[in-house]
C-alpha cells in the first residue's frame, strides 16, 4: 500500500471519529402534533438539549450537541403524559413505539438500551419473586412446608441473581454500571439473603470501593445515591474518607468539579468538620481544582489557615512564635468583650511569653488610634484596607473577632471565636 493511501486512510479515520454524532431516530406516530423536550442528567443538573413539536406522521430526529458529544448516560424524553428514558453511549439507534405511553419501546441498533432492557426486566422478577417469598417466611413457622419450600426458592433466586451479577460485572456497557447502581438502591449488591446489617456493610462497601462517579453523574442516581450514603457512615470522618476514595477514582474533570462542590455543600450545610476536613486537604493536595468557586473556593482557601498549617507571614511582624493573634473590628460589640478579657489577662500571658498580635479591620484612623492606646501589648496593626487588606485576606477572615493561636514552632494550633474556646484561660487561672 502506498504511503499516499496511507495518509488518505489516516485522515479519513481521523474525519470520520470528528465529525461522528450520536443521534437518534424517533417514530412516534401516535404523539405527532404534541411538544417534547429532551434532556441530559449531570450530576443534581437537568440539561435541556433540545425541544420542539413533533411532527405529522411522529417522526424526527435528535443529536447531541457538540458539547456534549462524548455524553453517555442517560438521554430523557419527556411528553405530554411523563417521559422515557434511554442509554445513549457512542450509538446512533432508533427508537419506534405503537404506544410511548405504554413503554413498548423497540430499539434498534442499540446493544447498550436492548442489555439494559434485559437485564432490568430479570432482576425486576427475581426482586418480585424474592419478595413474595420473604412475605410467605414472615407468615408461617419454620416447621411449615410452606417456609421449607421458601427457604429452597431462595437459593434458587440466589443462583439466579449470582448468574445475573456476574453477567454484569463481565460487561463493559454503560447499561451494567447503570443496573448495578439500581441494584444499589434497591439494597442489593452481593445477594439477596441478607441481613440488615450485612446490607449496611454491603452497601458501604460499595460506596467506597466500586461506586462508578462517571456513570453516577449521567445516571439520574446521583442525588438519591450521595444522599444514601449519608445514613451508611454515621461516623462522618468515614464519610468523608469514602468520598475521596471516589474523587481518586473520578475520570472527567467536570464529573470532578461536581462531586468536590457538592461535597463541600453538604458538609457545611450540616456542619460535618470532620469529613470536610478531609475531602478539602485531598482537593488541595490532589491540585485537580483549577478554578474554585464559591463554597468550594471559600473552603479551599480556609484550608490553608487550618491547624497544623505553618502561619502565613504577618505583615509588621517578624517573628510568630508562640503568638495570640486577633483580628477584630473596633465598632464591634463581641470584638469588644474578647479584647476586654485580653487586655484583663495580658499581665498573666506576657510572663508565660506568649505574644499578643492584634489586627483591625477599621478604615478610620482616629477610631483605630483611639481603641488600640488601651491596648497594653505591643503589636497593633492597622492597614484601614478593612477586609480586604492583605492580612486579612491571607488568613482568610470572613468575620470578627477571630482568633489563632500559634505554637513556638509557628505552627497554627487552632482558629476560634472567643478566646475561652482556646484553653488559655483556664490554663491562666
Amino acid at each position: 500500500m502506498t504511503m499516499r493511501r496511507l495518509l488518505f486512510l489516516f485522515f479519513l479515520t481521523v474525519f470520520y471519529k470528528a465529525g461522528f454524532a450520536q443521534t437518534v431516530e424517533f417514530y412516534f406516530p401516535t404523539l405527532a402534533g404534541e411538544e417534547y423536550l429532551i434532556y441530559l442528567n449531570k450530576g443534581t443538573q437537568n440539561d435541556t438539549v433540545q425541544k420542539g413539536v413533533i411532527a405529522e406522521g411522529g417522526r424526527f430526529t435528535f443529536t447531541l450537541p457538540e458539547e456534549n458529544r462524548d455524553y453517555a448516560g442517560i438521554v430523557n424524553f419527556v411528553f405530554s403524559a411523563g417521559k422515557q428514558g434511554f442509554i445513549l453511549n457512542n450509538e446512533t439507534i432508533s427508537i419506534k413505539a405503537a404506544n410511548p405511553y405504554e413503554n413498548s419501546l423497540v430499539f434498534e441498533n442499540s446493544e447498550e438500551n436492548d442489555f439494559l432492557f434485559k437485564r432490568m426486566n430479570e432482576f425486576k422478577e427475581v426482586l418480585q419473586k424474592t419478595n413474595a417469598v420473604y412475605r410467605i417466611k414472615e407468615i408461617f413457622d419454620e416447621n411449615n412446608p410452606l417456609y421449607q419450600a421458601a427457604e429452597h426458592e431462595i437459593a434458587q433466586l440466589e443462583t439466579i441473581y449470582q448468574t445475573h451479577r456476574n453477567e454484569l460485572a463481565n460487561s463493559n456497557l454503560y447499561a451494567a454500571r447503570y443496573i448495578e447502581l439500581f441494584h444499589f438502591l434497591n439494597g442489593f449488591i452481593s445477594g439477596i439473603a441478607m441481613s440488615e446489617q450485612e446490607k449496611q456493610i454491603d452497601a458501604a462497601r460499595f460506596i467506597t470501593g466500586y461506586l462508578d462517579m462517571d456513570v453516577l453523574y449521567t445516571s439520574g442516581f446521583w442525588n438519591y445515591v450521595i444522599s444514601s450514603a449519608f445514613e451508611l457512615f454515621p461516623d462522618k470522618a468515614l464519610f468523608g474518607q469514602a468520598m475521596v476514595k471516589n474523587l481518586e477514582r473520578t475520570r472527567s474533570p467536570k464529573v470532578f468539579d461536581a462531586l468536590a462542590n457538592d461535597l463541600v455543600t453538604i458538609c457545611e450545610q450540616f456542619d460535618w468538620p470532620e469529613a470536610e476536613d478531609f475531602i478539602i486537604s485531598y482537593l488541595v493536595s490532589s491540585g485537580r481544582i483549577q478554578n474554585a468557586t464559591g463554597k468550594l473556593w471559600a473552603a479551599m482557601e480556609m484550608d490553608k489557615v487550618k491547624a497544623g498549617n505553618k502561619a502565613i507571614p504577618i505583615q509588621g511582624i517578624k517573628n510568630l512564635s508562640n503568638t495570640l493573634l486577633i483580628f477584630y473590628e473596633s465598632d464591634c460589640g463581641s470584638c469588644e468583650e474578647q479584647l476586654n478579657e485580653l487586655v484583663t489577662h495580658y499581665s498573666t500571658l506576657k510572663e508565660k511569653k506568649m505574644q499578643i498580635v492584634s489586627i483591625a479591620a477599621d478604615r478610620d484612623e482616629q477610631i483605630f488610634e483611639k481603641r488600640a492606646a488601651t491596648f497594653p501589648w505591643t503589636d497593633k496593626l492597622c492597614d484601614y484596607k478593612g477586609f480586604t487588606g492583605e492580612n486579612f485576606i491571607n488568613y482568610r477572615i470572613i468575620g470578627t473577632p477571630t482568633i489563632f493561636i500559634i505554637d513556638k514552632k509557628g505552627y497554627i494550633t487552632g482558629r476560634y471565636a472567643r478566646l475561652q474556646e482556646t484553653g488559655l484561660i483556664n490554663e491562666l487561672k
